[in-house]
C-alpha cells in the first residue's frame, strides 16, 4: 500500500497555498509519498519545503483518504492542517507555479479528490475524516499514462542532465491494532500464548484499515467491534512497515482498568497511548 500525505497551509487571510502540478498540470494542495522509516508528520514538512519553499509545522490530522485503482494498487493519504513556520515561496522541480489562493476561490483546474481534501480541512474541527473512495476506474487511465507516458520522459530528461532517475516511494506493509473499550470503559484485551495482547493483524491493501481494524478486533474478541477513531499511526525506522492504532467499542464488560502484567512490550506501549486519550493522531517511531 502507498502511504502519503497531503499539507494544507491556510494563513491569516484565508487564503490557501496551492501548486500547480509539473505531471498532470493541475492545481493542488503540496503533497507526496512516504519513504520508508519516515513518519506521516516528517513527510509533511518535507514535501511542503520541497514544493513550495516554505517551511510548514503540522497541527492536525485531518482525513485518512483510501483510493484504490483497478488490477494495481492502493493509496493512502494522510491530510494533515499545517502553519507555515518560514521559508520563501519558490518553484521547483515539481511545482511550476505557487501561491495563496482565497479558499473561496479555488482553480477549477483540479482533480476532484484533492478538491474534496482541501474542502474537508477548510473549516474542519473535531475527529479524524475516514474516506474510503472505493476503486476508481475512473483516474485508471490518468495513472496509466503518468506511469507509461510522463514520467518515463522525466526520467529521460533528468537523464539527459546527468541526474539519477526518480526513485518512488515504497509500498508499505499495514497492520492494525486495537484498544477496545468495553462497556465500562475498559481496555479488552486477547489471552494468547501465554499473555495478554491487544487486538493485532495485517491490513490487506484492498480494505480500509479502520475496516480491517474492526474486522481484526471482531475475530480476536467474537464479539462485534466498532472503531470510533485513530490513535497513532507507528513508523518502523527500518522497513517500510507501518502500524495504526486505532480505539475501538464493544458491549459487555471483559475489559480490566489496568495494563496486565503479562501484556507484551508492543501491546503496553499501545495502551499506554489510548489510555492518554489524547484527541490529536500521535506519529511516532516503532
Amino acid at each position: 500500500m502507498n502511504l502519503g500525505v497531503t499539507g494544507i497551509v491556510i494563513n491569516g487571510f484565508n487564503q490557501i497555498l496551492l501548486i500547480k502540478r509539473n505531471d498532470t498540470l493541475t492545481w493542488a494542495a503540496p503533497a507526496g509519498g512516504m519513504e520508508a522509516g519516515e513518519l506521516p508528520t516528517d513527510t509533511v514538512k518535507r514535501e511542503v519545503n520541497e514544493e513550495t519553499g516554505l517551511k510548514v509545522m503540522p497541527v492536525r490530522m485531518v482525513s485518512i483518504n483510501l483510493t484504490r485503482l483497478p488490477r494495481t494498487r492502493s493509496f493512502l493519504q494522510f491530510t494533515y492542517r499545517c502553519m507555515e513556520a518560514g521559508g520563501e515561496i519558490a518553484t521547483s522541480e515539481e511545482s511550476l507555479e505557487v501561491g495563496y489562493v482565497k479558499t473561496q476561490e479555488l482553480p477549477k483546474n483540479m482533480m476532484g479528490f484533492n478538491r474534496e481534501n482541501i474542502q474537508q480541512a477548510i473549516g474542519h474541527t473535531g475527529d479524524v475524516i475516514l474516506n474510503d473512495r472505493g476503486t476508481s476506474w475512473r483516474l485508471l487511465p490518468r495513472y496509466l499514462w503518468l506511469k507509461l507516458v510522463v514520467y518515463p520522459r522525466f526520467d529521460r530528461q533528468r537523464k539527459a542532465k546527468g541526474e539519477p532517475a526518480y526513485v518512488p516511494a515504497p509500498d508499505f506493509q499495514v497492520s492494525a491494532a486495537v484498544a477496545v473499550r468495553d462497556s465500562q470503559n475498559n481496555l479488552v484485551w486477547v489471552k494468547k500464548d501465554g499473555g495478554s495482547h491487544l487486538p493485532f493483524g495485517q491490513c490487506p491493501e484492498t480494505v480500509a484499515p479502520w475496516d480491517s481494524a474492526a474486522a481484526i478486533a471482531t475475530a480476536a474478541l467474537n464479539r462485534p467491534v466498532t472503531i470510533t477513531k485513530p490513535i497513532a499511526v507507528y513508523i518502523d525506522q527500518e522497513s517500510a512497515k507501518a502500524i495504526m492504532l486505532w480505539e475501538g467499542e464493544m458491549q459487555g464488560g471483559d475489559g480490566a482498568d489496568e495494563i496486565p502484567a503479562d501484556a507484551d512490550e508492543q501491546a503496553a506501549r499501545f495502551a499506554k497511548m489510548a489510555l492518554q486519550k489524547n484527541s490529536l493522531v500521535q506519529t511516532e517511531f516503532l
